[in-house]
């Protein structure tokens, strides 16, 4: 199990609190201190896009897909941000490579079907959103989550 240092674990408390400017304080100096850390970088990403600093969140968001290629989670919400740019290819590509990382995201899969209907690819969006509701079914069938944490973590 990766270790965090302590401004990293206060950082991600401050986030949740929504105190995102005390956050960013803390993950600037965890980023600063271990600047090669995708999972410093993309946090700190998240917290840019809370406080509506969009170019900034996702310069992070592309430099911790850099530090890391191989996770899902930093495609997926480089997507949801470049979404929220106005950036629906970038968006579809990162989604796209999101479900080939982790073919059992019921959240990406459903998100990736978002965008391809903001497109037009109906066909598609159809075969997205099937395959997002077949792994939600799943998941909620063998007690791993409940709709209800589905729900909550589509949320960057």
């Amino acid at each position: 199990m990766e270790s965090f240092s302590t401004e990293f674990i206060k950082a991600e408390e401050l986030m949740k609190a929504q105190s995102f400017d005390e956050a960013l304080k803390l993950f600037n100096s965890a980023v600063q201190a271990d600047p090669a850390n995708p999972v410093y970088v993309s946090q700190r990403g998240v917290c840019y896009y809370h406080l509506k600093d969009l170019k900034s969140a996702l310069d992070d968001m592309n430099k911790s897909v850099e530090l890391d290629p191989t996770y899902s989670y930093r495609y997926a919400s480089r997507a949801y941000m470049r979404d929220a740019m106005g950036d629906v290819k970038g968006a579809l590509e990162d989604y796209t490579k999101a479900t080939e990382l982790d073919p059992d995201d019921a959240v990406s899969f459903n998100n990736l079907g978002l965008i391809e209907e903001k497109l037009g690819y109906m066909e598609s969006s159809k075969k997205s959103f099937k395959k997002a509701d077949d792994l939600a079914k799943m998941l909620e069938e063998t007690g791993i989550v409940t709709e209800e944490e589905l729900m909550a973590s589509q949320a960057v």
